[in-house]
């Protein structure tokens, strides 16, 4: 990662633009960005559909295939909570005050992960500095794909649309790795102040 920080250019009349459009549009709507109804419905129906699949797969799944279906179901209602009810909480989005931006923002607690980890890399490094290469660690993913232009190109780069999912699925593992390293690290300073203060 780089340590220069970019320089971006003033606002001109895209930014212009682009607000002008995105009041008339709400405007239309008749309510503003953060609409209370939609976001709350989604989110009961989004933790219901995780309740509900939780429930099943503990307490009523009785052979494989219905403990495979209710696994998946409950995969993808987790998904659903972190890209859906975390994320639009860790950005501020939810018309609930920040409390209720807080509460949907530990949802990322619930299902495993770090709401603290979450918003440093995602809404502080992430949104400072959205897709730069050197700056925005979201898109480095090196070398196994190529997200930005400006990162080197390599053949295997032509099949990344196909292996990628693949990848995915040791994200959480690297997350884990990454917490269970910081977790080591703070025993061996904790220990080795204790043998300091003796």
């Amino acid at each position: 990662m780089s340590t220069a920080k970019p320089k971006y250019l003033p606002h001109g009349e895209f930014h212009a633009a682009l607000e002008r459009r995105m009041r008339a549009h709400f405007a239309a709507l008749g309510h503003g960005p953060a609409e209370r109804t939609g976001m709350v419905l989604k989110t009961g129906i989004i933790l219901a559909w995780f309740a509900l699949s939780y429930g099943l797969l503990m307490f009523r799944a009785e052979h494989a295939w219905q403990a495979a279906v209710c696994a998946v179901s409950l995969g993808l209602s987790i998904a659903g909570i972190g890209f859906s009810v975390m994320h639009d909480g860790s950005h501020g989005a939810y018309p609930l005050g920040r409390a209720g931006n807080a509460v949907s923002a530990l949802c990322l607690d619930f299902i495993g992960g770090s709401s603290y980890v979450w918003r440093w890399k995602h809404t502080v490094f992430h949104h400072s500095h959205p897709n730069v290469v050197g700056s925005d660690a979201d898109i480095d993913i090196r070398p196994f794909c190529r997200i930005a232009p400006a990162q080197p190109l390599r053949p295997a780069h032509r099949f990344q649309h196909l292996y990628i999912w693949f990848l995915y699925a040791f994200l959480a593992l690297k997350w884990v790795a990454i917490a269970f390293g910081l977790y080591v690290l703070f025993v061996l300073v904790m220990r080795g102040l204790n043998a300091r203060s003796r």
